[in-house]
C-alpha cells in the first residue's frame, strides 16, 4: 500500500532535520568549496579529496532549505574528468533532492540553480601521462587499472632488456578483465640475448616494420577501453630469469566511474 507523504515535510523543513550531503571522487588530493544561501545567510563548506578515486562524503545540517548553491575548485591544475562532485538534500532522513552532479575543473563551476546532472562517463575524459610500475628482473609488467576508474588505452611504451640467454623472445601485450584474456597482441619482431629495444603499442590499425630497436605493437585505431580492475600485461615467449622490462609509460584517456 502506498502512504501520502506529508507536504509540510518538505514545504516547512523546520518540521524536519534538512541536511546537505556532498560527495566527491578524484584521482588527485584537491579541496572543493560549496557555498549554500538560505534565508539565514550564507555558509561555506569545504570537503577534501583522496587520489584512490574512492568517494568522499561530507554531511552537514542547514538551518531551513538552501536558495542557491555553488560548487568550485580553486586549484588551477584541476582539471575536468579529474572530480566528479554529487551535492543532495536529505529531509527526514530521507534523501529528497539532487540539486547538482557533475565533473568539476577550475574553469568549470557548478550551481543550482539550474543545476546541473551529468553523468561522469559522458564527454571526453583527461589524457594522462601515466607511469607504471617498474616490475623485478625476470618479472613481465602488469597494470591495473583503478578502482572506480575507466581508462581509454592511447598508447603505450616500455623497454625490454634481455640477457645473455641465446633464445629468441617474442614480446606480446595482453589485456585480460583481471582473468579473462580480451587481446593478445604481438610484436612482429623477435628479439634476440643481449639487446635493448623499445616496444611501442599505437592505434594504427596495421603492423609497421621496425626501425632499428625500436619495435610497434598495433592498438585497434580507436584504443583499447578498460573497467576498473582489468590489466594491461606483457606475455613474452621464451621469457628468461634475467630479462628485465622497464617501467611502461601509458598514454591514457581516464574517466571517475560513478
Amino acid at each position: 500500500m502506498l502512504s501520502q507523504i506529508d507536504p509540510k515535510t518538505i514545504l516547512f523543513p523546520e518540521a524536519k532535520e534538512v541536511y546537505l550531503r556532498i560527495q566527491a571522487w578524484a584521482n588527485k588530493v584537491t579541496t572543493i568549496y560549496v557555498t549554500v544561501v538560505t534565508r539565514d545567510g550564507i555558509s561555506l563548506f569545504t570537503l577534501t579529496t583522496t587520489s584512490d578515486r574512492i568517494r568522499r562524503t561530507f554531511e552537514t545540517r542547514l538551518s531551513s532549505l538552501p536558495i542557491a548553491v555553488a560548487v568550485e575548485t580553486l586549484a588551477s591544475d584541476d582539471r575536468l574528468s579529474e572530480i566528479y562532485c554529487r551535492v543532495f538534500l536529505r529531509v527526514g532522513g530521507m534523501t529528497a533532492f539532487t540539486l547538482v552532479e557533475g565533473r568539476l575543473a577550475y574553469t568549470k563551476l557548478l550551481s543550482w540553480p539550474p543545476g546541473e546532472f551529468r553523468e561522469s562517463i559522458v564527454g571526453p575524459g583527461t589524457l594522462r601521462s601515466v607511469l607504471g610500475t617498474d616490475p623485478a628482473v625476470g618479472v613481465e609488467v602488469s597494470e591495473t587499472v583503478p578502482t572506480n576508474t575507466r581508462w581509454l588505452l592511447r598508447g603505450m611504451r616500455v623497454t625490454l632488456v634481455t640477457d645473455a640467454t641465446v633464445i629468441a623472445r617474442t614480446v606480446r601485450l595482453l589485456i585480460d578483465d583481471g582473468a579473462n584474456t580480451l587481446f593478445l597482441l604481438p610484436a612482429q619482431t623477435n628479439q634476440s640475448a643481449s639487446y635493448s629495444f623499445n616496444y611501442h603499442a599505437v592505434p594504427l590499425g596495421y603492423q609497421p616494420a621496425a626501425v632499428g630497436l625500436e619495435i610497434t605493437i598495433p592498438l585497434p585505431p580507436v584504443g583499447i577501453l578498460l573497467l576498473q580492475g582489468w590489466r594491461i600485461r606483457t606475455l613474452t615467449s621464451n621469457f628468461q630469469v634475467g630479462d628485465d622490462y622497464g617501467a611502461p609509460r601509458m598514454l591514457i584517456e581516464e574517466w571517475l566511474e560513478d
